[in-house]
């Protein structure tokens, strides 16, 4: 449970999401709910010589996403590509983990389906996440409406609230 409150969650954070420990497996294992069914389970490795760092079981096809609401309804949805980071960026607006650097068409449906005003795109600073988010912006314009795309040099999860609300504010209204 460490690397959650490290990641800046709170015991009532990591209850909210029914996230947990194994120590069977020795992985911190984050659920996704969708109507309060499980639909997918992500167990994150908590060591580095305790490889794959993720090991997922989809239980519904296709992916779903890891919704992490704000406390209040926001005009603003931020993409992240990790459990982590939704929970992290949520203290400050809805987030929506993808569980990877892929966004499936049917997220980008559901997204359809919102009132969301705006979306911010923030993947993690790698390779990967840097030719993910080009892309992602791509595909989600035929939602018509604005497309951000937030530049940090860590991942969402490593910031302060204060930065990410600070980047979320100067992403959508440079």
């Amino acid at each position: 449970m460490l690397w959650l409150t490290k990641g800046g969650l709170n015991t009532v954070d990591i209850k909210k999401h029914g996230f947990g420990y194994s120590p069977s497996i020795r992985r911190v294992i984050m659920p996704v709910y969708e109507n309060g069914s499980v639909v997918a389970v992500q167990a994150r490795a908590l060591h580095p010589d305790h490889k794959p760092k993720y090991i997922g079981q989809i239980r519904r096809k296709p992916r779903p996403a890891f919704k992490a609401a704000h406390k209040r309804p926001t005009s603003t949805l931020v993409l992240t590509e990790d459990m982590l980071s939704a929970c992290r960026v949520s203290k400050v607006c809805d987030a929506w983990s993808l569980l990877g650097t892929n966004l499936m068409p049917s997220i980008i449906s559901e997204i359809g389906g919102t009132t969301y005003e705006r979306i911010a795109i923030w993947m993690d600073p790698d390779e990967a996440g840097i030719n993910a988010r080009r892309k992602m912006r791509n595909q989600l314009q035929v939602l018509d409406m604005p497309v951000h795309i937030i530049h940090s040099d860590k991942d969402p999860k490593k910031h302060t609230l204060k930065e990410i609300g600070d980047l979320v504010y100067d992403c959508i209204y440079p």
